[in-house]
């Protein structure tokens, strides 16, 4: 059996040609970081861009509104790290989709019962995906 220290020697002299192979320097962990953000940053704009304009279109089947409510979920991530535009943009697209909710939840209907995706755990939803509880709101208001 070899002894502790002949591991630690082996591991240095791995590591040592390991960094010499790939040539380490300091500011490539600063660039790999920068390029992550920046890639984090597209994918945002990408999911908001999707949402907002997949809102536009309340006549759509079922699957697109149950990827519509998975893009919201996603971006309910990212509020925090928007800009003043981009949160505009998104409490636009919010107020689109809350006005077209009963489209939307009969388009769900169709093809699925959320309160069943709920039990199953099929879904994590956040508040978006309690499109009845917004019909059912929207029919109080009115009755008012």
């Amino acid at each position: 059996m070899e002894e502790p220290a002949q591991y630690r020697k082996e591991a240095r002299a791995s590591l040592n040609l390991l960094q010499q192979q790939v040539q380490w320097k300091p500011g490539k962990a600063a660039a790999h970081l920068k390029k992550r953000k920046d890639i984090a940053m597209k994918r945002q704009d990408a999911l908001l861009k999707s949402f907002c304009q997949g809102v536009r279109s309340p006549q759509v089947s079922g699957f697109e509104v149950l990827e519509l409510l998975d893009l919201r979920s996603v971006l309910t991530r990212y509020e925090g790290k928007l800009t003043e535009k981009e949160r505009k943009k998104l409490e636009d697209a919010d107020t689109i989709f809350r006005k077209n909710t009963r489209l939307f939840y009969q388009s769900i209907s169709q093809i699925a019962d959320l309160e069943e995706l709920f039990k199953k755990g099929s879904v994590s939803p956040s508040h978006w995906w309690y499109l009845e509880k917004l019909v059912q709101a929207e029919q109080v208001a009115a009755y008012a």
